[in-house]
């Protein structure tokens, strides 16, 4: 109820917040299994074949939350959420990885540069719409 008015469960949902995802790689079989994972999800998305694909995206659409492979050539994930780390430090920024064995993915999570590292090959119910959800919500609590 807004001031004495109902809202009807058509205004309440335009009411209702949509983030932005970002995913990022390389391998357009990556994407296209990412698209069908979250099809269905009330997310806006958005795909990039490179890192700087991602960035004109970025400078284009609000994001919320990135989420990008780690080994891609030109610029790799960890180089490209440093940038937006930097240009856009509201983003809630993730990396997908298919190498366990790198360590400085290991010390930007603890730094800070990454929310979370989800790993080759994901489980899509119980990890990666799961680890989106987490991004979400702290997203949320970093605007508040």
């Amino acid at each position: 109820m807004i001031s004495g008015y109902v809202l009807t469960n058509l205004e309440v949902n335009v009411l209702e917040v949509i983030y932005s995802i970002l995913f990022v790689d390389d391998e357009i079989n990556v994407l296209n299994s990412l698209k069908r994972g979250v099809r269905e999800e009330s997310y806006k998305t958005f795909f990039a074949l490179s890192g700087k694909e991602a960035l004109e995206i970025l400078e284009r659409e609000e994001i919320n939350v990135i989420i990008t492979d780690a080994g891609m050539p030109e610029m790799n994930g960890l180089t490209l959420l440093n940038i937006v780390k930097k240009k856009y430090p509201h983003i809630v920024r993730m990396m997908l990885s298919g190498d366990s064995g790198m360590p400085q993915i290991g010390d930007s999570i603890k730094i800070g540069d990454v929310f979370k590292v989800i790993n080759k090959p994901w489980k899509l119910e119980d990890e990666l719409k799961v680890s989106i959800k987490e991004a979400i919500k702290y997203y949320k609590q970093q605007i508040k």
